[in-house]
């Protein structure tokens, strides 16, 4: 496939996962790495910087504390790198853990998506969210930590914050837009629903 095709698709498939994902009144996404790429990038313990499609905020209950969320969008119509690609997207979410805690002083307890329109590594598809198999990434990346020991409860609430989302084409294009969100919002409000 052409660079320029491939960067066409992505661009749209961003921008579908973006809507889609913002259309469950779940998540705030400020940020894209087309339009903002500094906003979209995470930082590792070694210095590594990597972009990340989507950056914004899960949006709760009133009383529940919005917390960041970093998105990587992969609109592939075959396996492809997908695998190894996931398995660095782990090491980084929990390397740039480690940089928050170490550089801010507290967990941010960000959450990490990994959205795909292509499924992958289904013979390890009940393995992909483990603590087990995020420790075995974390240990293959491991220079992105710079020294730091990896640390069995962080990795646990970190395999906690991670997602994988399959989607198929026709489910992105049933999603509301934002007019349709935004009155079906209004309604609930009326009715008492808080969002």
């Amino acid at each position: 496939m052409a660079k320029e095709t491939a960067h066409r698709i992505g661009y749209e498939g961003l921008h579908e996962i973006k809507e889609w994902l913002e259309a469950t009144t779940r998540f705030a996404f400020s940020y894209t790495v087309w339009d903002s790429e500094p906003m979209c990038t995470r930082e590792c313990p070694d210095g590594t910087k990597k972009a990340l499609d989507l950056e914004g905020n899960t949006v709760g209950a009133p009383y529940e504390r919005p917390r960041p969320v970093s998105v990587e969008c992969k609109k592939y119509t075959t396996v492809g790198g997908q695998a190894e690609g996931y398995r660095e997207f782990l090491a980084v979410a929990y390397a740039n853990t480690v940089h928050t805690i170490d550089s801010m002083g507290g967990d941010a307890e960000r959450e990490f998506l990994w959205v795909t329109y292509h499924p992958f590594s289904q013979n390890k598809w009940n393995k992909l969210l483990s603590v087990t198999h995020l420790r075995g990434c974390v240990e293959e990346y491991s220079s992105l930590l710079g020294g730091a020991v990896i640390d069995d409860d962080l990795l646990s609430k970190v395999a906690q914050r991670i997602g994988v989302l399959v989607v198929h084409q026709r489910q992105v294009n049933l999603r509301l837009t934002k007019d349709e969100a935004g009155l079906a919002l209004y309604h609930l409000r009326k009715e008492g629903y808080r969002a």
